[in-house]
């Protein structure tokens, strides 16, 4: 009777220890696949940006300007992790040209559009770079935010900050319960989700 009692402790405890880290991966699946979905939304909306009548998204004003659509990848060092889908929206008679096109500046209000905010206690931006093809993110050379923007009608790929060599953004997640996955966006704009890893 004791041999089966211990045996049922032994069980349970394990169960329970599983559910809870089942449970934190499934929550880090679901926010990986929002931030990914925010990427093409993004992407989408800069495809319609010519047809600014057939508009049916809340929070769009078919008389404004917009120059397409980004993604802001923020590392906060003291709380959660953020992005931010916006739009980039001018109405200067020199509509959409200019070295400005497609920097995120958070005191326009009008251009962010939606808010994600990650659980630091399930998982974090670990990595946020732009670096040239073939290359990993390093943790040590992480920036502090970085922005994805699709300008239309290709949608050509704009990136913040930018170098002449760079031909992807890396965004790497970091899971609390060990491993990562990384989603990488490049100058054609293909969007690349890597499989989830335990080495990182």
């Amino acid at each position: 009777m004791v041999v089966v009692l211990g045996i049922s402790v032994i069980l349970s405890s394990i169960l329970i220890i599983y559910s809870g880290d089942s449970r934190k991966f499934l929550i880090f699946s679901n926010e990986r696949s929002l931030i990914v979905s925010a990427i093409f939304k993004a992407k989408s909306y800069s495809l319609e940006t010519y047809q600014p009548t057939q508009f049916t998204i809340s929070g769009i004003n078919p008389t404004e300007s917009i120059c397409g659509w980004g993604v802001r990848f923020e590392k906060n060092p003291s709380g959660n992790d953020q992005y931010y889908v916006y739009k980039d929206i001018d109405n200067s008679p020199e509509a959409c040209s200019g070295s400005n096109v497609g920097y995120f500046d958070i005191s326009e209000s009008a251009q962010v559009f939606e808010k994600g905010k990650l659980d630091k206690n399930i998982l974090e931006f670990s990595c946020l770079d732009i670096l040239s093809s073939g290359f990993p993110c390093n943790p040590a050379s992480t920036k502090g935010s970085i922005d994805v923007f699709f300008q239309p009608p290709d949608p050509a790929v704009i990136f913040n900050p930018d170098n002449p060599g760079a031909r992807e953004a890396n965004i790497q997640l970091e899971f609390s319960g060990g491993g990562c996955s990384v989603i990488k966006i490049n100058r054609s704009s293909q969007i690349n989700l890597e499989e989830f890893s335990t080495s990182c």
